[in-house]
């Protein structure tokens, strides 16, 4: 397993903080993704794998999002969790050039995206 720097933070929109959002980091040079979803107060904590916190230290390309398909239970009839739209720009998801630097240790990465 490569070398993983814990990452936490906050995403903002325009000032507000976004619930619900899933952010990712992709190591620039290759490697397993890292995700954390935002609490009701845009409080993230990326997981590289279960039961393993952090991300793969070096420059990482950076999402978020707020779209979600809708997710049913076994029976494909019964409608778990409702979609949701996407409430975060395209240029921080689909056409996002956000990048960050995970370094050794605990990271603080705060996003504080504007629409």
């Amino acid at each position: 397993m490569p070398e993983v720097g814990t990452v936490t933070g906050t995403v903002t929109l325009d000032g507000n903080p976004v619930a619900g959002a899933t952010v990712s980091f992709w190591p620039k040079e290759g490697g397993r993704t890292s995700t954390g979803v935002t609490d009701e107060n845009g409080r993230y904590e990326l997981e590289y794998m279960p039961g393993v916190k952090g991300a793969k230290i070096g420059r990482c390309q950076v999402s978020v999002s707020t779209m979600r398909e809708a997710e049913y239970d076994e029976s494909g009839e019964n409608i778990i969790r409702e979609a949701t739209e996407e409430t975060i720009p395209s240029d921080y998801n689909d056409d996002t050039s956000l990048e960050q630097d995970v370094k050794a240790g605990d990271n603080q990465i705060n996003l504080d995206l504007t629409t």
